[in-house]
Formats: C-alpha cells, sequence, structure tokens
C-alpha cells in the first residue's frame, strides 16, 4: 500500500500581456476561409466588386496604421521600456554565439550559466 500525496497550487492573477496564441492566428485564416467560400458564390462582377472593397478598406487600414505611428512619434509618448533581464538575456545570448565560432566549450559554459540565471531569476 502506497501513500501518495497531491498539492493544490492556487491561480495566481497574470498581469503580463499574453503573447499570440493559436486562436488569434487562426481567426483570419478562417474568415479567409468563410470568404473565399461567399466568394465562391458570386458571380464575376460581383467579386471584382468585393476585391476592390477588401482592397480599399486594407489600405485605409494601413494608412491610419501608419499615420498614428507617425503621429505618435511627433506627441512624445515614449514606448514601453524595456526590461534589464530581457537585455542581459540578449546580451547572454549574443555573446554565447559569438564565442561558439572561436571557443565552444567557453560558449557551452555561458549558454549553460544564461539558462540557470534565467531558472534563478522567475
Amino acid at each position: 500500500m502506497a501513500l501518495t500525496t497531491t498539492s493544490v497550487q492556487q491561480p495566481t492573477q497574470s498581469t503580463a500581456k499574453p503573447g499570440l496564441s493559436f486562436t488569434d492566428a487562426a481567426s483570419p485564416l478562417l474568415a479567409a476561409l468563410l470568404l473565399s467560400v461567399y466568394a465562391a458564390q458570386k458571380s464575376k462582377k460581383q467579386l471584382r466588386k468585393l476585391t476592390r472593397t477588401a482592397l480599399l478598406g486594407m489600405l485605409k487600414f494601413q494608412m491610419n496604421s501608419t499615420f498614428s505611428r507617425i503621429k505618435s512619434f511627433f506627441t512624445g509618448k515614449a514606448p514601453a521600456p524595456v526590461s534589464s533581464k530581457t537585455i542581459i538575456y540578449i546580451l547572454i545570448g549574443v555573446l554565447a554565439l559569438v564565442l561558439v565560432f572561436y571557443y565552444p566549450l567557453i560558449a557551452l559554459i555561458v549558454a549553460v550559466a544564461g539558462i540557470v540565471y534565467f531558472l534563478l531569476s522567475r
């Protein structure tokens, strides 16, 4: 007879912005699939009109995003600062990559030290 233990970890609320998930990437693909099925039922004339409308909408969106970037550049709003941990990780990675070509053993040591630093800083 074996004794088993279980532990329940309380969920924590994350304030970090989530990365791109599968559903975010799948949404445009699903929309394109539905649009292609819809367009297959239309005549050539209606399909050309639909294409022009879609291209015009895409052009408007691109122009708005470009103008908003230019506008934010001149308003003086600074972009979100990069954390010092991110900069350290990048520097460790670049150092390990450079050392791979000259001193592979030292590059391996630097990579392991970077992984240990990453695991201990979390």
